[in-house]
């Protein structure tokens, strides 16, 4: 629903310096001016593209204006950038490792119930939720792909509640492709059944 997930932001990419942004990933907005992501959004790109703006307080990226149940949203933001920082070991010792990267916005966001950062509790209550026991049910939430090809992705934000993946489980999965799995990532939305039909996503711990 709208502002369900204030702090989700788009990345938006010009090829060559021209033409409107291509929204092509997705980030999460920590600070006033700050935006964590994944360092393979920000560093290698195609040859031509660059990144040129963040998005924040996007809800349908096919619409103009985002309204619900008689209430709409305010137009989103599009914040320039300033600067960008990845991970100095991103990359390595193995491909995607440390795969994460900092935006500094050129001004601050405008704040309001749809966009607003996330909260980061280290530890709140005695929970670690940098430490999710298996099979615990999370959240992931973008524009991503809705399709097993992965070439459709969602013009409307969405979210889904997936399982934590065994440690074991998820390196056993990711070694058969060459992947290594380290205790900086955590693996969730696993899927065991035969060959072709297991899936992780891994997210990096801050």
């Amino acid at each position: 629903s709208l502002g369900q997930f204030p702090w989700l932001v788009n990345l938006g990419y010009q090829r060559n310096g021209a033409g409107e942004p291509t929204f092509k990933c997705g980030g999460t907005l920590i600070g006033p001016r700050h935006v964590v992501t994944a360092a393979h959004c920000v560093t290698d790109l195609p040859s031509g593209f660059e990144l040129v703006v963040v998005r924040v307080g996007e809800h349908d990226l096919a619409g103009e204006v985002d309204c619900q149940a008689g209430v709409c949203a305010p137009q989103p933001q599009d914040m320039r950038v300033s600067s960008v920082v990845t991970h100095p070991s991103y990359g390595k010792p193995n491909p995607f490792q440390n795969d994460i990267a900092v935006i500094t916005l050129a001004e601050e966001v405008k704040e309001s119930d749809y966009v607003s950062p996330v909260c980061l509790p280290f530890r709140d209550g005695g929970y670690d939720y940098l430490s999710p026991t298996p099979e615990e049910v999370v959240d992931v939430a973008g524009w991503g792909a809705t399709t097993q090809t992965g070439r459709r992705p969602a013009t409307v934000l969405q979210f889904l509640g997936v399982k934590v993946t065994p440690g074991g489980d998820c390196k056993e999965v990711y070694s058969e492709r060459g992947g290594v799995i380290t205790q900086s990532q955590i693996c969730a939305g696993g899927v065991r059944g035969k060959v072709g039909d297991r899936l992780s996503t891994v997210v990096l711990t801050l």
